[in-house]
């Protein structure tokens, strides 16, 4: 990728900026959103439209991704290369999911505890979390051996000009997609429970 604007060099890390002012950007909107509504009062459904928010902005990610990927290898094979700034708005989707999931899942798992489970149920987002990482990377030694039989590159190449990572984006997607679907089936089906002090 082409790390210069103009004159100026773009250092990689510093994308994460556009993650992070799009998680603080986020955060604001959520908090005026709960002071100007009453949904709070109304059965706690902030939660549930926090975390649908997240898993859209996961999708819209992940399209992004498989986009900018797709111009990144059309652009490579003729010789040239794309601005580090394409980047810019996957980092940006990416801080809104993270942001929305975070307090979207805490939320519900504290509002749906029993009192004397909220401390336990504090630390459910980041067992899930774990999971994450755990059940990704098995997804990628998957579609790594999946890819590369035949002594092709696959989709997760070292050399990335040689495999498609676009694939892998467009698969994690279509993977969110469902996880959003059964995510809103149990989420209509879901009555948080009446707390007695």
């Amino acid at each position: 990728m082409n790390v210069m604007v103009d004159s100026f060099e773009v250092a990689p890390a510093s994308m994460s900026l556009f993650n992070m002012l799009a998680r603080i950007f986020i955060a604001i909107l959520f908090d005026l959103y709960t002071r100007c509504t009453s949904l709070p009062k109304q059965g706690h459904s902030m939660a549930f439209i926090q975390i649908s928010i997240a898993f859209g902005a996961a999708i819209i990610t992940m399209l992004v991704a498989a986009v900018v990927e797709t111009v990144r290898l059309s652009k490579a094979h003729a010789g040239a290369q794309i601005s580090i700034l394409w980047l810019v708005p996957q980092y940006a989707f990416e801080g809104i999911t993270l942001v929305s999931a975070v307090i979207g899942e805490a939320d519900f798992f504290y509002s749906a505890a029993a009192p004397g489970l909220r401390g336990l149920s504090s630390s459910l987002p980041v067992l899930s979390r774990g999971l994450g990482s755990y059940i990704s990377s098995l997804l990628v030694t998957i579609v790594t051996s999946l890819t590369t039989t035949g002594g092709r590159a696959g989709w997760i190449a070292a050399d990335l000009n040689d495999g498609h990572l676009n694939y892998f984006y467009l698969l994690l997607a279509g993977i969110t997609t469902l996880a959003f679907m059964g995510f809103l089936v149990l989420a209509r089906k879901f009555s948080f429970p009446v707390m007695r002090n």
